[in-house]
């Protein structure tokens, strides 16, 4: 009965309903957490109302009670993101988990009846067996995250084991395609029956993916519903491992802990790495190593007690032991900085942090996510392996202070839109931000003319700003269908509201699906602008 009280009660109002104000100055704002699909009340959902970045406001949270419902009263007037979590659930829309619904509310106001729809986790078993059939206990297995558009899958799974019986249980799984990967522990190496004790005689497991291939290109990908039990049993595969030989001319060798480790070039199995030490006279032996195409990379230890990490080039395994390869070591760069941030005048260095982006996607072994900015201005990556890098400045704080880079120069030269090139040695480089960034504001529509509430508003840059991560933004629009977005750095966009938010946007192919009442506008410095969106669906063709 309970249910269909709720039902009843959505049935006849709207899914927001805007109350007239109250004599109070502050609001009120309530609703109910529902399953989707079928409706059913979710209970004991945490509710928070987040004040959205540079709004200043206190943050509220509440649990829904028994009919899925929940009230957070005396809420201060402003721009707030309205996040619900769950254990078992997830919101439609991935990118729902951090930014939420945006609900902006004047003194006095209510907002009663909001309807938050959630989804319940997918859940992926089985078994993984050796080539007899025998169950394997202690296999990792990782489900990845598939987008067929990518060069590879998007982060994987947290780790979980086999049991005795070789069986696997992955929860908490959002719904989505996914591709499934065992990795069987090394003491399951099947022998050859010549019993040769040459690496090339010997089988070894192989890390293989759902249904049976050690090529991720011929991996079939599960398809996982809302709330859905799906399963994967996977046989794994064995076959011929190999010796590495060889030197690496290092002026590192000698050093304590010396060592020379290869890597998946493509970064794709997140399996232990292949090791070996090496010698006074730089010579090297890597037993065991699975057919692939790995990035060799040396590590050490300074005078200073600290690891060092430098590249040495690539080796490629194919069918047969590799003899005498030639390794020369690439020392790692280290970069030093100043950012310096226009148009405040009250700037506080220590408020920001500095990332380096390799351009390529790939993920160096070594290279630390990101390094605060110092009182004076300065910062100081170490280690960093050959590359080339996107240096990027965002905020300590949730509560954003906005900014965009207006340059980036190393010894002078600017490298803002194709990146810094390290090849070893010291890069001196000078970081200019300004708080002077461009904003767009409007309104999101559907066909008929209604807000369209709850739509993900994307701007995409043009020409050489595509290459900087930092210059996409994505925006949510509030229960008017109204959107704001900040931090823009100047230049050309094309700017896309859908409700599909989930897919890849920074896919060349994103903006052939959403072709049909795209906005395009250049922004300068500083400058504000309003325009309409039509809310999109992606083209069949």
């Amino acid at each position: 009965m309970k249910i269909l009280h709720v039902c009843a009660l959505l049935l006849a109002t709207s899914a927001i309903a805007l109350g007239e104000p109250s004599t109070s100055q502050n609001c009120k704002v309530s609703g109910f957490v529902l399953q989707d699909p079928g409706g059913q009340p979710i209970r004991k959902a945490d509710v928070q109302l987040l004040g959205t970045e540079g709004q200043g406001n206190t943050d509220y949270q509440t649990l829904t009670g028994p009919e899925g419902n929940f009230t957070i009263s005396d809420v201060a007037p402003g721009q707030y993101r309205l996040i619900v979590r769950r254990d078992g659930f997830l919101p439609r829309k991935h990118t729902e988990l951090l930014t939420g619904q945006i609900l902006s509310l004047t003194a006095g106001q209510t907002v009663e009846r909001l309807v938050v729809k959630m989804q319940p986790t997918g859940v992926i078993t089985g078994a993984v067996t050796d080539r007899d059939g025998d169950p394997l206990p202690g296999t990792a297995v990782h489900a990845i995250i598939y987008y067929p558009s990518a060069s590879h899958g998007s982060g994987f799974s947290p780790l979980v084991l086999t049991n005795d019986l070789g069986e696997y249980r992955i929860s908490d799984l959002a719904p989505g395609k996914y591709l499934i990967l065992a990795v069987a522990r090394e003491k399951y190496q099947l022998v050859s029956p010549q019993g040769h004790s040459a690496s090339q005689d010997q089988e070894k497991p192989y890390p293989t993916y759902y249904p049976g291939t050690f090529d991720r290109d011929q991996a079939i990908p599960l398809d996982l519903h809302p709330g859905e039990q799906t399963s994967a049993d996977i046989s794994i595969l064995s076959g011929p491992v190999f010796d590495v030989h060889g030197s690496v001319s290092s002026p590192s060798v000698g050093r304590f802990g010396e060592s020379l480790a290869l890597v998946p070039a493509d970064g794709l199995l997140p399996t232990s790495f292949d090791t070996a030490q090496i010698r006074p006279d730089g010579t090297f032996d890597l037993h065991d190593v699975l057919p692939g195409h790995y990035a060799a990379q040396l590590m050490s230890v300074n005078d200073a007690g600290q690891v060092e990490i430098s590249s040495a080039g690539n080796v490629d395994v194919k069918d047969t032991n590799v003899e005498n390869v030639q390794l020369s070591e690439i020392p790692p760069s280290r970069i030093v900085g100043a950012l310096r941030v226009e148009g405040r005048s009250s700037y506080s260095p220590t408020k920001y942090y500095v990332t380096l982006t390799p351009s390529d996607d790939s993920a160096p072994i070594g290279i630390p996510l990101g390094v605060g900015v110092r009182k004076d201005g300065s910062f100081e990556f170490i280690n960093v392996p050959p590359g080339t890098y996107q240096a990027m400045v965002w905020a300590q704080s949730a509560k954003k202070l906005e900014l965009f880079v207006k340059s980036v120069s190393v010894s002078g030269r600017n490298i803002t839109d194709e990146g810094v090139v390290t090849r070893g040695g010291t890069y001196p480089i000078d970081i200019v931000a300004s708080t002077q960034c461009p904003h767009i504001e409007g309104a999101v529509s559907t066909d008929n003319g209604l807000p369209s509430p709850e739509a993900t508003v994307i701007a995409i840059p043009e020409g050489a700003l595509r290459k900087r991560p930092d210059s996409y933004r994505v925006a949510k629009s509030d229960q008017y269908g109204r959107f704001q977005i900040s931090g823009l750095t100047p230049g050309e966009y094309t700017i896309v509201a859908t409700q599909d938010s989930d897919e890849d946007y920074r896919d060349p192919e994103f903006l052939k699906r959403y072709h049909d009442g795209n906005e395009t506008v250049r922004l300068a410095q500083g400058e504000d602008k309003n325009i309409s969106l039509k809310l999109q669906t992606a083209s069949e063709n």
